[in-house]
């Protein structure tokens, strides 16, 4: 897995004289980009441990509707220094799905500037395939329809289990309902996530150096 997962950015929008192609042709032009090249969005939220702003977590969602693909990735930087207790966390993430089925997903960890975790899943044509901290695990399943990253693109309807990249078990998840879901995971406190129109707008989630706090940008 590399270091830097590439950065995605906005599909470029030509710019055509109105006049010599006309509104119509205009918008028939920029449904093809669209099908085409597909979209991209990007937003961020700020991270709070005990009230502190500790870092921040952008996410990036590109879609490509000719293929039916959607690829999620995830940057975190917390910098944390407490009484007993400095770190410098990095977290990178990528997840790409093809026809509503997870097709790859890598992730890393760094601590201080050194690996901490690293894991990635793929598809392999008849199960999955997962490598984590070096060590492979199968996975027999048909197909993964909702995993960790894909949390913060969209609201987990109709879902009961969620893929977690990182260590490559299921986590039960349950609907509290008004948006908000709670996702149980073994060893450890549950997370919690808040979504409005179907995007995710706050979430507590368990972390080794405390429970953080997620609250989108506006």
């Amino acid at each position: 897995m590399k270091k830097t997962l590439t950065s995605l950015k906005l599909f470029p929008v030509q710019k055509f004289p109105v006049r010599k192609w006309g509104v119509g042709a205009l918008m028939f032009v920029a449904m093809l980009v669209f099908f085409f090249q597909g979209i991209a969005q990007e937003y961020v939220f700020d991270q709070y441990i005990r009230n502190t702003k500790v870092g921040t977590l952008s996410v990036f969602i590109e879609e490509n509707p000719s293929k039916n693909e959607k690829t999620v990735r995830i940057e975190s930087k917390v910098n944390v220094n407490m009484l007993f207790l400095r770190a410098r966390v990095e977290y990178e993430g990528k997840a790409k799905y093809r026809d509503g089925k997870l097709i790859s997903a890598e992730v890393q960890i760094c601590r201080d500037g050194s690996t901490y975790q690293d894991a990635e899943t793929h598809w392999r044509g008849r199960y999955y395939l997962a490598v984590i901290d070096g060590k492979e695990k199968r996975i027999n399943k048909d197909m993964i329809q909702f995993s960790s990253l894909l949390l913060y693109a969209k609201e987990p309807r109709n879902i009961s289990e969620v893929y977690a990249e990182i260590d490559g078990v299921f986590n039960r998840l349950e609907h509290l309902g008004r948006g908000r879901y709670e996702l149980h995971l073994s060893g450890s406190r549950n997370n919690y996530y808040t979504y409005r129109n179907g995007q995710l707008i706050e979430a507590k989630l368990d972390h080794w150096l405390a429970p953080i706090q997620l609250k989108r940008q506006e």
